[in-house]
């Protein structure tokens, strides 16, 4: 049997929740697809999103687990009871984490530090507010874990590099990151990008990799994207989950017939509401909000010739099953 499994034991004790609130966007950039930022979907009310937490985490810690919801969009804070959520989940001892523009002005983030847990901040140089985010790291790194990514527009590389020196300079302790840009954030580079550039921005992000981590004085519960994998025979030994699923067809991320727990260690709630077990949706929705139950049972992966594609997915613990033909590409 080969074992996929968390590298960090707690992670076993947590339930993980990626919640698209909605598709409301107050940035329109030109890399981003519009079922992200078009508004189609609208915000969802607050009665039936608080239900929905309630019976999240209710169904985690009948399992013994708590939890960590990461709120995506869209863009979170501009759905107006936002705050409320945070505080309902903070109440009964969930984690909360943002994916966010950081937009919102210093008053908003402070207002929201003591609810929040973890901010993952974006910076989209098409809309340059270089100064404001790192105004707001200084306002709540003391109080909130953060990473800060750098979204390099093939075309705007030196105000994306100007950045990433500026706020290197400002606040050396929090984790900064460079994000490739991908058509639709899918497979294919942005077509702007030249080698040279692809290989500046990767060389840039190597030298990012043995930054330290800032100090909060509170248990971190964010999900990991490094698993421990153990083969017959092997010691066991660290893989990245990003890195596999950027190798594509020669990654360690074709996962069928594999017991998986996702569904019991992660669940996706999608822009209408619907309820999934992760991003690849295995057996359908198990609901609408707030009408379905958190699974309790791992499930077989039938994924066909599909491969693990997203980190939520991939993070989660799985086990080789007896009729599984292995590919494994050496790293």
């Amino acid at each position: 049997m080969i074992k996929l499994e968390h590298i960090r034991p707690h992670a076993l004790k947590v339930g993980y929740v990626d919640w698209r609130l909605g598709n409301t966007c107050n940035y329109k950039c030109s890399y981003c697809p519009p079922y992200e930022n078009s508004g189609s979907f609208p915000w969802i009310d607050i009665d039936t999103n608080i239900k929905t937490q309630n019976i999240i985490i209710e169904g985690y810690r009948a399992m013994g687990k708590s939890t960590s919801f990461a709120y995506t969009g869209g863009e979170p804070t501009v759905y107006k009871h936002f705050p409320q959520l945070l505080e309902n989940g903070k109440n009964q001892g969930a984690f909360n984490w943002v994916y966010t523009n950081g937009s919102r002005t210093v008053r908003y983030w402070s207002d929201i530090k003591d609810v929040l847990d973890m901010a993952c901040i974006s910076y989209h140089a098409e809309y340059d507010n270089a100064d404001h985010i790192i105004e707001v790291v200084e306002a709540i790194k003391k109080d909130v874990f953060l990473s800060v990514n750098v979204v390099m527009h093939p075309l705007q590389l030196d105000k994306c590099f100007s950045f990433l020196d500026k706020f290197n300079a400002a606040h050396p302790e929090v984790t900064l990151d460079t994000k490739i840009v991908r058509v639709m954030h899918g497979d294919p580079l942005h077509p702007d990008y030249t080698p040279e550039s692809v290989e500046k921005v990767l060389a840039y992000k190597q030298n990012l990799n043995t930054r330290p981590r800032q100090t909060v004085n509170k248990p971190f519960l964010g999900k990991s994207v490094t698993m421990k994998l153990t083969e017959p025979g092997q010691e066991p030994r660290s893989i990245s989950c990003q890195e596999e699923i950027l190798k594509g067809l020669n990654g360690f991320n074709d996962f069928n017939d594999w017991e998986c727990y996702i569904g019991v260690e992660s669940l996706m709630i999608d822009f209408d509401g619907k309820v999934y077990k992760g991003y690849c949706q295995m057996d359908g929705s198990i609901g609408t909000i707030p009408n379905f139950e958190v699974p309790k049972e791992p499930v077989i992966c039938h994924y066909g010739d599909k491969r693990c594609t997203c980190n939520l997915d991939f993070a989660t613990t799985k086990y080789s099953t007896p009729n599984k033909t292995f590919y494994f590409k050496q790293i």
